[in-house]
């Protein structure tokens, strides 16, 4: 939030106007403005909006790229990935990546070959499911973007092929 704050006052600063009136353009009390800039608050996004676009910003989110030839690395049939240096593999990152992944593919920000990405994602997917259930059950089964990967009705005869290929990598590290 130290970021945040530093932002809004040189914005601020810049634009020469008072807290008094950067409260009263972007109707929040001068109180909660003052507590922002110095680093003391902690805005909703709403809020943090509501500032920043009277100060002519935009907050925007968007989706961090995934490193699709990373998490062949880790099991997703994507590439041949046959790398020769040593990789620290973590179950932080495979975690990170099968998410962003899924995010990806769902709001369909990956062209040209989004399908061949969704079905490796679900062969590694449907590999941990089967064979680590125990690991299954306590970072995915609990989010319903990851169930409707694999929902038995969407497994092929391909995924099922995709599955075996993604259990020979994560046998090196689950």
């Amino acid at each position: 939030m130290l970021e945040l704050s530093i932002l809004i006052k040189s914005a601020r600063e810049n634009h020469g106007i008072t807290q008094v009136d950067l409260a009263r353009r972007a109707g929040v009390s001068l109180p909660t403005l003052q507590k922002i800039e110095a680093g003391q608050a902690n805005p909703t996004i709403g809020i943090a909006e509501k500032i920043l676009e009277s100060l002519s910003f935009k907050i925007e989110l968007k989706p961090i790229p995934v490193d699709w030839d990373r998490l062949s690395a880790y099991g997703a049939a994507l590439t041949t990935f046959r790398e020769t240096k040593k990789i620290i593999y973590s179950q932080e990152e495979l975690l990170h990546l099968i998410y962003a992944g899924a995010n990806e593919i769902q709001h369909r920000t990956v062209f040209g070959d989004q399908e061949r990405k969704k079905e490796a994602l679900q062969g590694l997917l449907l590999a941990i499911k089967t064979h680590y259930p125990s690991f299954f059950k306590r970072y995915f089964s609990k989010s319903k973007r990851i169930t409707d990967f694999i929902d038995q009705k969407k497994i092929t005869g391909k995924i099922l092929k995709l599955r075996r290929y993604s259990l020979s990598y994560l046998a090196q590290y689950l």
